[in-house]
């Protein structure tokens, strides 16, 4: 009896689903603050529609009942961005998701997958930069899809010149349409604030669209997948006092109560996500910002707390510089033979600066990182020619193998 009323429930469901009007969104859906039992869901419908809306969503293994979460909406010229926090979710697992309005209509059903500390292999793509160049980062994260990357991270700078009054069309239409309709609310993105996104007026207006997982202002954030903790960090705009004054104290007192985490601890390896990094930068931007953000606290040696990798941008050239090392490796671009900063020669963990357009580089650039127990093994491409232009392995001690050939020279 109980199996019959089951199926009489979810064909009753299903006929619900196909009757109703079909809900479209002003954008396509994205995810974000990925987690293993955390997910946000954000869509964009125009302030004048007047319905709510929420998002049902359930375990596909269940394909039982759908569970409700309602949709907070964030004003933004003319348009409400609408976000999902959902919790309570299960690690490693696919969830199917919709929106529904107030009045019945709903959209198609698109699923995502939670974040899996327990999981042995995954991919996370990269990118740095793009500037205003929304059509340049679909394609390239057109790749990352095609590789079977987990996750998809945008490491600041998206945005072109510092935001204007109608800071909807500086993000939409600079870079976040085409993101979303590229991972089709399938992959989270995460979201690294640049310095450009901080600069301008009504830069605030970035907390709408990407808000934290309680619907805050919390830019950094860390999760876990596989052997591997990531960290995202804010390096904000080293020009403001005021961004300085309001991120990096924050953040110092944050970053060292998130290294004494079990997640952290028990990781593999320990990857920094970050717009500016502190390698291969002049003194005083290193002085504004790292020394201030903490960076002493990224520096131990200790096998439960050590950091792998950085990976950055801000430059628009692609340098590598590896743990312990006097050198610098690849240089993409106009550098010469004598880049600016210092490499990691007193440091423990490698740095990769990505490439972007200008500055006599690769034009674009993205990577791929494949993580196992094992290694973590970085590879980056030319945007446009989608040559390899460098490949390289680290190893749970923090060393460095070269996968290609990359010319090296000294600071």
């Amino acid at each position: 009896m109980k199996k019959i009323q089951l199926l009489f429930f979810m064909l009753c469901s299903a006929f619900s689903v196909l009757s109703a009007e079909k809900l479209i969104t002003a954008q396509t859906p994205w995810l974000s603050n990925p987690g293993d039992t955390t997910f946000s869901i954000s869509f964009v419908m125009p302030a004048g529609d007047k319905r709510t809306f929420s998002v049902e969503y359930r375990n596909v293994i269940d394909d039982g009942a759908w569970s409700k979460s309602t949709a907070i909406p964030a004003e933004l010229e003319g348009n409400n961005i609408f976000q999902v926090n959902l919790k309570g979710l299960q690690p490693g697992n696919s969830y199917e998701y919709r929106i529904v309005a107030s009045d019945g209509a709903v959209s198609e059903t698109r699923i995502f997958k939670t974040l899996d500390s327990t999981r042995k292999q995954h991919k996370v793509f990269f990118n740095s930069d793009i500037h205003h160049r929304s059509s340049m980062l679909n394609f390239m994260m057109g790749k990352g899809v095609k590789a079977n990357c987990d996750l998809f991270v945008l490491l600041g700078d998206q945005i072109g010149n510092r935001m204007n009054e109608n800071t909807y069309m500086v993000i939409f239409d600079g870079f976040m349409s085409d993101a979303a309709k590229a991972l089709n609310g399938k992959y989270p993105i995460v979201p690294v604030r640049g310095n450009h996104e901080c600069r301008g007026k009504r830069t605030d207006d970035w907390y709408k669209v990407f808000r934290d997982s309680d619907n805050g202002e919390r830019t950094w954030q860390t999760f876990r997948i596989g052997p591997v903790w990531y960290m995202v960090l804010d390096s904000a705009d080293f020009d403001s006092d005021y961004q300085a004054d309001k991120v990096y104290p924050r953040q110092k007192e944050w970053i060292a109560k998130e290294l004494e985490t079990e997640a952290c601890k028990t990781a593999t390896f320990r990857v920094v996500l970050v717009h500016i990094s502190n390698s291969c930068i002049d003194e005083k931007i290193e002085e504004l910002v790292w020394n201030k953000m903490g960076l002493e606290l990224l520096q131990s040696t200790d096998p439960a707390k050590r950091i792998h990798l950085m990976v950055s941008g801000h430059r628009h050239r692609y340098i590598r510089s590896d743990a312990g090392s006097p050198l610098f490796k690849v240089n993409s671009s106009r550098f010469g033979d004598n880049p600016s900063g210092r490499p990691n020669k007193d440091l423990p963990y490698t740095s990769v600066l990505l490439d972007a357009r200008g500055n006599g580089g690769v034009e674009y650039c993205y990577a791929i990182m494949e993580s196992t127990p094992e290694a973590i093994v970085f590879q980056a491409f030319d945007g446009q020619t989608l040559k390899p232009i460098d490949h390289f392995s680290v190893t749970p001690d923090g060393k460095v193998k070269d996968l290609m050939e990359v010319p090296s020279f000294e600071y």
